[in-house]
């Protein structure tokens, strides 16, 4: 929540011209459009799903959001992905494996994501950004087929400036946190998890400590989320996002997609979608993430995925 502000009129101002001045910042607040908001890379199953996926999410997606769901699907599998934000004009290059085959004692995943734009991001001013996201995670299952707890850690490196700033590493946030993760199937059709990212982040490495909340319900070809999730650092006050996911396979062959997010930081709401497409080799996928108050506020995303 912004500070308020509160002044007192010098002397030789007027109550009248102190009004109208106030009048005229009002009506300018009220005309200005609101800056479109980064989509990071969370992985294309879940940005098509509004990122609901901490009950049940699972493959390379799962790093992002519950690093327990890396060894839900007996799997070993390879996404190569890119990710346009319009309004900010951001472009992502994200990569990620995920080992949930290779032996039943423990899975494992790494994802490296590369951000670079031009700058047109709100009204900050900025004229380049250069982000770099690397992460790993190893799950462990508890009980077999019942409870999974993972563990992963992330570095960051955030740059903003222009481009000579940028070659010189100025205005740069950099850290590293650490993620705990943990998914029960209370039934094989019903799953509930929770997890913590970014502990031990620094303050100045951008990463606000989350914990989050989800169930999921798996019914045949029908995967539905809901998560909860609260902010402890990124404002005075923690703030909560929810969000909705499903996922329907027809066929066996084509997933589609859809949620809905409410951002609390922002109090933004996003719809997402998603479409893909299923060998037994692979597939690829599709995904758009939209504000509907914002007409720039609206991201693209693509993926190859293998399996192996």
């Amino acid at each position: 929540m912004a500070p308020e502000l509160h002044s007192t009129p010098h002397r030789g101002h007027t109550p009248r011209a102190a009004t109208a001045l106030a009048a005229l910042v009002l009506l300018a607040g009220l005309a200005a459009p609101a800056a479109a908001q980064q989509q990071p890379w969370t992985g294309l199953r879940a940005m098509g799903m509004a990122d609901a996926f901490v009950g049940g999410g699972s493959g390379t997606s799962a790093i992002y959001h519950n690093p327990a769901g890396i060894s839900l699907a007996p799997i070993y599998s390879a996404e190569l992905g890119y990710l346009h934000n319009i309004g900010p004009n951001l472009h992502t290059l994200g990569v990620g494996i995920a080992d949930g085959a290779t032996n039943p004692n423990f899975g494992g995943a790494i994802a490296y994501n590369l951000t670079i734009g031009d700058g047109r991001f709100g009204d900050d001013g900025l004229e380049g950004t250069r982000d770099h996201d690397l992460r790993a995670a190893l799950t462990v299952p508890i009980v077999p087929q019942r409870i999974t707890f993972g563990f992963g850690t992330r570095y960051v490196n955030f740059s903003r400036g222009t481009r000579e700033e940028l070659a010189a590493n100025q205005f740069r946030a950099y850290g590293f946190g650490f993620d705990l993760g943990l998914i029960a199937a209370v039934i094989p059709e019903f799953a509930v998890g929770v997890s913590f990212l970014n502990l031990g982040a620094p303050e100045d490495a951008n990463l606000p400590r989350t914990l989050r909340a989800g169930t999921a319900l798996f019914l045949g070809p029908l995967h539905l989320e809901l998560d909860y999730g609260a902010d402890f650092d990124s404002a005075d006050d923690t703030t909560s996002t929810f969000a909705v996911g499903t996922e329907i396979s027809i066929a066996n062959t084509v997933p589609v997609r859809a949620g809905f997010r409410h951002e609390g930081l922002t109090d933004r709401n996003v719809l997402t979608g998603g479409i893909g497409y299923r060998t037994p080799e692979g597939g690829i996928d599709a995904a758009i993430v939209a504000n509907p108050s914002t007409p720039r506020d609206i991201a693209f995303a693509f993926s190859l995925l293998g399996y192996f």
